[in-house]
């Protein structure tokens, strides 16, 4: 069953066990839906380059779906960030242009664990 973040940390503090799988949910009607079969995928912000995260999701996400998660999860505004593709320690391809957002992540030919960025605007422009 789905729990929230509360009771996973509680969870985690009574009996430990191993790291915390994070699925993307989404709402239908009156009930939740849970991506379980999905692509791992680290993801790299420009604010804090010393660390990525990891994240499962669904093949049939949706690019601008994906951005907009990851801007969730990372705390930044959806307009001014760009997401690319990662290789090699540099920015590979831009994924959130408008021909790309409606692709999904499998039509992005994304493989397991690969490496996305977020390059978020500076303060100065």
């Amino acid at each position: 069953s789905v729990v929230t973040v509360r009771v996973w940390e509680l969870f985690m503090q009574w009996f430990g066990g191993g790291p915390r799988v994070e699925r993307l949910c989404r709402k239908q009607l009156k009930s939740v839906i849970i991506d379980v079969i999905g692509i791992d995928i680290r993801v790299m912000c420009s604010n804090d380059m010393s660390y990525y995260r990891r994240l499962n999701y669904h093949r049939n996400t949706k690019m601008d779906e994906l951005k907009a998660d990851l801007c969730r999860i990372f705390g930044v505004e959806f307009r001014r960030v760009r997401l690319y593709d990662y290789f090699e320690n540099k920015p590979f391809a831009r994924l959130d242009k408008k021909t790309m957002g409606k692709r999904s992540i499998g039509e992005q030919n994304f493989e397991q664990d690969n490496l996305l960025f977020l390059e978020c605007q500076r303060e100065d422009g």
